[in-house]
């Protein structure tokens, strides 16, 4: 339950934590000394709520003589992937790409007032998939752009990462592909790797502030029927999101 998440909960060894066709395992370890990129399992979905520098690996938490029989347990289901792979290392940041952790704030015309990160890379267990790990701090991404008929739906939908496949040229590129000074537009996107799509575009511009920083505008274009439906050259309206590393 949502107002439970944050709960601590009090186990012994052996204590059952439920039953589920499918589950996320996501570990936060507080005493742990924070690390720039934490070891997570893909689309854990707990990135909104926990800083990413105190996650771990949850194979790590397991006694060695287990880990072996948990790591098939977390390659099963619709992001199957090798059980050595069974907990990856946080998408790297390279410099000069979109690809990577970035950060905002309120003065970056971001939702919330405090400090908080996204995440562009590829899906580790499809590499032909992107990754918009972007949990509702896009302004401009609003739940009414989300194809689904319930309204909780789309708020959920809206707050949750998104994915599109690679394609080549400014639409659907790469994201360690694209590079500072022009605007690429991507289409296609859907909530999770199997949800509803989105309807309209996203415009994405790497560029350098007057220091020399890095900076990343980000803006939905809501009701835009895919990349080419925009007037050439492409342009940012006033309601894009800043990030920087």
């Amino acid at each position: 339950r949502a107002d439970d998440a944050a709960r601590p909960v009090r186990l012994a060894a052996g204590d059952p934590l439920g039953a589920a066709r499918d589950f996320a395992v996501f570990v936060a370890d507080a005493k742990a000394e924070p690390t720039p990129q934490g070891r997570l399992l893909p689309h854990a979905g707990a990135g909104e709520t926990v800083d990413a520098g105190i996650a771990r690996c949850p194979l790590d938490y397991f006694p060695t003589a287990l880990r072996a029989t948990w790591a098939e347990k977390f390659r099963t289901g619709p992001n199957a992937r090798p059980a050595a792979q069974g907990c990856l290392a946080a998408v790297a940041s390279t410099p000069q790409t979109v690809q990577g952790v970035w950060y905002t704030d309120s003065s970056h015309n971001a939702v919330a007032d405090k400090v908080s990160a996204v995440a562009f890379g590829r899906d580790p267990a499809d590499p032909s998939r992107l990754v918009f790990a972007l949990h509702g701090r896009v302004r401009s991404l609003a739940a009414e752009a989300i194809d689904a008929a319930a309204p909780d739906a789309r708020a959920r939908a809206a707050r949750d990462f998104f994915t599109a496949p690679i394609e080549n040229g400014r639409i659907n590129p790469a994201f360690e592909t694209v590079g500072p000074g022009r605007v690429f537009c991507y289409e296609g996107l859907r909530t999770n790797i199997a949800g509803p799509f989105v309807d309209g575009v996203l415009l994405m511009r790497l560029d350098r502030d007057a220091a020399g920083e890095e900076r990343l505008a980000v803006e939905a274009r809501p009701g835009v029927d895919g990349c080419v439906a925009l007037p050439d050259p492409w342009s940012f309206s006033g309601a894009e999101t800043t990030f920087y590393r």
